[in-house]
């Protein structure tokens, strides 16, 4: 059980490690501008949290659906 535990906390420090660079990136990546989508991939290896704008049409005979989202308290 001992054995357990540590190789838990191990683990949960090796966790801690990787939120702080994930929060260190998103800091970095939300000082930029918004950019077009393919700049960004472009620019970067790993485009997550990556702010991007983009222009485009509405098409009505093309609906999704979302299932169990929740808006203004509603499903």
């Amino acid at each position: 059980a001992v054995a357990v535990m540590v190789s838990l906390g191990c683990w949960q420090l090796a966790r801690m490690d990787q939120k702080q660079q994930r929060l260190h990136s998103i800091a970095q990546k939300e000082a930029q501008a918004p950019m077009q989508v393919f700049e960004a991939l472009q620019s970067f290896s790993e485009v997550r949290d990556v702010p991007v704008r983009f222009v485009g049409q509405v098409d009505a005979t093309r609906v999704i659906l979302l299932d169990n989202q929740i808006y203004q308290g509603k499903p």
